[in-house]
């Protein structure tokens, strides 16, 4: 390996499993286990095309390579995409796998499960491969007088399901975050990280 790969990493973006042509730049903003990571990319116009422009459901892997294979950095669904054709450029941002989970409300309560029993569950309801650790306490039981069992309710009717994992992994002590398709819902083993930037330029 040559020290100018290393100093020069490549940069690739597949859009829908292609390889996206025309990518001038590259951002991921990686934030705490609790928040979704996100990401935004800027391409050249003339070079994607309007399968990728037209798209409902457009995936979006930012990968970087240093030798002759390439690393995912993060995969997710694209929120906007936006054309500036004065400058000839598109710019697209998105965030990864956990988007589902934060848009979509729970009606249902869950009192008699416990919490990764509700982990697996969320997980598999959004299509994501699920890394679980056990746990053995019914999330109803968080709760001591009537009272509060009341506020579990409501809380659960009221909140999305990312906010109802989180929740979760708060009393147990856990770390919830999606990595690729993957979600995990695993005890804490370090102090949450803060968020991180990163920006990559296409060559």
């Amino acid at each position: 390996m040559s020290s100018s790969s290393l100093r020069h990493p490549r940069l690739q973006v597949l859009a829908n499993s292609v390889v996206l042509g025309g990518v001038l730049e590259a951002n991921v903003s990686s934030n705490s286990h609790y928040a979704a990571d996100r990401f935004r990319l800027r391409a050249a116009l003339s070079s994607v095309g309007p399968e990728v422009l037209s798209a409902s459901d457009l995936r979006i892997e930012i990968c970087i390579g240093v030798d002759t294979g390439f690393r995912s950095l993060i995969v997710g669904l694209a929120d906007h995409v936006d054309i500036d054709a004065v400058r000839g450029t598109v710019e697209i941002e998105g965030r990864d796998f956990s988007a589902g989970l934060i848009e979509t409300r729970i009606q249902q309560t869950f009192s008699n499960q416990t919490a990764s029993e509700i982990a697996s569950g969320l997980a598999q309801g959004q299509g994501l491969a699920a890394q679980v650790a056990q746990t053995t306490t019914p999330v109803g039981r968080y709760y001591q007088s009537e009272h509060d069992q009341v506020a579990l309710d409501q809380f659960c009717r009221a909140t999305t399901q990312w906010d109802l994992l989180v929740f979760l992994a708060q009393h147990e002590g856990f770390d919830v975050w999606v990595s690729g398709s993957t979600l995990f819902f695993q005890p804490a083993t370090a102090p949450v990280r803060g968020c991180v930037e990163t920006t990559f330029c296409g060559r």
